[in-house]
């Protein structure tokens, strides 16, 4: 392919119609606005239909409820789980207990007058349906739970859950499969309180290694999985009043790099990962942030890299990912949200493109915020069957649709790390549930090509993409493809050793 190839000024015309570009978000649908001290969020399909519901914690006795997303993006009402705590400290929302349907994980506070303090970490397991049980407790401590995280910390194919907490440790437990856990492990109790953890491949060697902030000390700092001990490197000891930590592929080169948020400086920083784990100094991406919380990466602008999601005092933000590690101006998300705490980007109104969910604590609001980026293609067949990454593989695509510029690159994010994968394509869509035994469903049916010879790896970042030579797309016997044609792209992947799995479809129709 040449991609340098001129456009003609008609090419570029249509390009506008169809490529991604810069995303906007509208102003805040209010989910909630009576959840007192809203703090914690997490989306996941909790009801099983195919569409991303909210489950949300905040405080004073109505601490932990679900939402459910009853299409297009409008939400019924909070819906309470059993034996409310006092408050809720973190929520995260995944399958637990390996039986399909996402259950809730929560660190909460069972705090009365009398005795003060009673923290705990709590599953309520989904009965189907979104029908939740009563809270079975997974560890009794003196140490709360303030930030969960749920992935497989050992490699044997089950979920485990890592948490911080604000008594200056660090901890994981162990899943035994079926919903059973073991007796935590403490990976460190050397932070000055610790504010945040969060499992990431940093050295690439196939294991989850552990980020770390503690705003004690300022310090952003990552600790290697080297098999039941852990060996801990700094990356910065002057992040002041460092909250937030989360990592994605920021620079395209193949590793993942580290995103942190420090409150009392108002920093957003990435780390580069130069190779095996050996990070760059910290590169400022904004100081404006007005002491930002949260920050996380998800591709928002729809041309397949990591843009950054970052919480404020006044609301929520984004930075565009420009490619090599380069971002964007601050671009506001919405109107503000006084004591904005959590962001979570997801496809609320199943429109094929990410929308952005915010919690306001001084606003007791839980509100969402809608995309009208205008994405290459039109995303069906989702959301995918959630893999052991904890998430649904998304199908996106950058370039454009206009045949005469041959320029297609196809691409397939939250997919488990270090697992090979390929994509096909189709002109008919399909449905086929668990073929062959696969996890998950296939979307395109009839003369399926197979990018066999483009097989890639996920990787320490779960992404894989190729360009699609679109002279020669490879169905039998290969063939072009011709302005007017629809074809329907999938990625195929595997997923805990023998079992496989799919994305969602992405359907491109060109010019």
């Amino acid at each position: 392919m040449t991609h340098a190839r001129a456009r003609s000024l008609s090419s570029l015309l249509l390009l506008c119609l169809c490529a991604p570009g810069y995303a906007q978000f509208g102003s805040a649908i209010v989910i909630d606005d009576q959840l007192n001290g809203a703090t914690t969020t997490d989306t996941a399909d909790l009801d099983g239909d195919g569409d991303a519901d909210v489950v949300a914690g905040g405080s004073n006795a109505t601490a932990i409820g679900w939402y459910e997303n009853l299409g297009g993006g409008a939400f019924g009402a909070r819906q309470a789980l059993a034996s409310q705590p006092d408050r809720a400290l973190a929520v995260f929302a995944t399958d637990l207990d390996g039986d399909g349907d996402a259950d809730i994980l929560a660190g909460v506070d069972y705090w009365t007058p009398e005795l003060g303090h009673d923290f705990q970490l709590v599953r309520y397991i989904n009965q189907g349906g979104g029908t939740f049980g009563t809270p079975l407790s997974l560890d009794y401590s003196d140490d709360s739970h303030d930030s969960l995280r749920v992935t497989d910390m050992d490699g044997d194919g089950d979920v485990d859950v890592l948490y911080a907490s604000w008594s200056d440790s660090v901890f994981w437990i162990e899943g035994l499969g079926g919903g059973q856990f073991a007796q935590r492990q403490e990976i460190t109790s050397s932070l000055v309180g610790a504010t945040d953890a969060h499992p990431a491949d940093l050295d690439g060697d196939g294991d989850a290694d552990v980020l770390t902030a503690s705003r004690g000390n300022d310090e952003i700092a990552w600790f290697e999985n080297t098999g039941g001990a852990w060996t801990k490197t700094v990356l910065n000891a002057q992040a002041d009043g460092a909250w937030s930590v989360y990592s994605a592929d920021l620079d395209g080169d193949g590793d993942v790099d580290v995103l942190s948020s420090s409150v009392f400086d108002d920093t957003v920083a990435w780390y580069e990962n130069q190779g095996a784990g050996v990070f760059g100094q910290a590169q400022t991406i904004t100081t404006s942030d007005n002491a930002g919380r949260a920050v996380r990466a998800a591709d928002l602008d729809g041309d397949c890299d990591p843009d950054v999601l970052v919480s404020e005092v006044f609301g929520a933000a984004w930075y565009e990912n420009l490619g090599g590690g380069t971002f964007g101006a601050r671009a506001e998300i919405g109107s503000s949200a006084l004591g904005a705490r959590a962001v979570h980007a997801a496809d609320f109104d199943e429109d094929g493109v990410l929308d952005v969910l915010v919690t306001s604590f001084n606003d007791t609001t839980i509100a969402w915020h809608a995309s009208s980026v205008p994405a290459l293609g039109t995303r069906y067949c989702g959301p995918a069957v959630p893999n052991t990454s904890g998430g649904a593989a998304r199908m996106g695509a950058t370039g454009s649709a206009v045949v005469a510029d041959d320029d297609l690159t196809i691409c397939a994010s939250e997919l488990p790390l270090h697992q090979f994968g390929y994509f096909l394509a189709s002109q008919t869509q399909d449905f086929v549930a668990g073929p062959g035994g696969s996890a998950g469903n296939l979307c395109v049916g009839g003369a399926i090509g197979r990018f066999n010879q483009q097989i890639v790896s996920s990787g320490a970042s779960g992404t894989i993409s190729i360009e699609v030579d679109l002279a020669a797309i490879p169905v039998s016997p290969p063939r072009a493809v011709l302005p007017g044609e629809t074809w329907n792209f999938q990625g195929w992947f595997r997923d805990a050793g023998a079992t496989s799995n799919f994305t969602d479809g992405l359907s491109i129709t060109f010019l």
